[in-house]
């Protein structure tokens, strides 16, 4: 996601490669671990927001460059915050994004132990992971 007034970023064809975009400002929420994973490599900086609300607000004032996220999560946000004529959302979706999203509570005690094998399962193309016991992750 870009803002509709920046000609380049706007040129952006593959949020994979961000090669063009060095030195620019991306916006992700804080404790997101894929966005960790995801610019690890890139050679942009991160800003970390507390909402994604805080990162579109950040894009439509120019602050940041850029949205790397869930394409419903932003235009429902987008559409909610009346921001349709300032942003523009790219739709081709990252090489290493999921196909969808896992939540899990913070209570959890496991959740980060799901988080992690469920993101190394698909990393790996399989195709099912059963959660069979409450102390055990099984995978297929």
């Amino acid at each position: 996601m870009t803002n509709k007034l920046d000609d380049h970023l706007n040129g952006l064809v593959s949020p994979d490669d961000l090669s063009e975009f060095k030195d620019t400002i991306f916006c992700d929420v804080l404790g997101n671990g894929w966005a960790d994973y995801f610019y690890n490599d890139k050679p942009v900086t991160v800003y970390k927001a507390p909402t994604i609300i805080e990162c579109l607000k950040l894009l439509a004032s120019k602050r940041v460059s850029g949205i790397i996220h869930a394409q419903p999560v932003l235009e429902l946000y987008i559409k909610n915050l009346g921001l349709n004529d300032k942003l523009f959302v790219h739709t081709t979706p990252s090489e290493r994004s999921p196909v969808f999203p896992l939540l899990i509570s913070k209570k959890v005690k496991l959740a980060k132990e799901i988080l992690t094998s469920f993101d190394r399962h698909f990393e790996d193309d399989h195709k099912l992971i059963h959660l069979d016991h409450p102390n055990r992750l099984e995978h297929n």
